[in-house]
């Protein structure tokens, strides 16, 4: 007996898409290219090790609109999280501790986590 199939698999009379025809300047094909432009030209650097600092600031949520506009010009890596049910905030002040920190001294807390407790 023949295999069986899914009456919507793809076979070679019924293919799954279809390649839909472009020419210069479609705006999809305009759109495209500003996008992958867009994507590629990411510039990477790496950075030397450092430390972090957390503190972890608890505020009602009245002035949320002013402080959550403020807060990423403050802070590094800063966040916040909404507790709307206690309305309440909680933002994390989270940046680079010291430009000194060598690399025992930013692995040095996940050291004592695995090894010595």
């Amino acid at each position: 007996p023949p295999p069986l199939s899914h009456p919507h698999a793809a076979t070679s009379a019924r293919p799954r898409a279809l390649p839909s025809p472009r020419r210069t300047g479609d705006p999809d094909l305009d759109a495209a290219k500003v996008s992958l432009g867009a994507i590629s030209q990411v510039t990477l650097a790496l950075q030397p090790l450092f430390k972090l600092s957390v503190a972890f600031v608890n505020r009602n949520d009245s002035d949320i609109a002013e402080m959550v506009a403020m807060w990423g010009g403050l802070h590094e890596f800063g966040d916040v999280a909404s507790l709307p049910r206690r309305r309440m905030v909680v933002y994390r002040e989270h940046g680079r501790a010291a430009d000194h920190a060598g690399f025992l001294d930013a692995v040095d807390p996940f050291l004592n986590l695995f090894f010595f407790y």
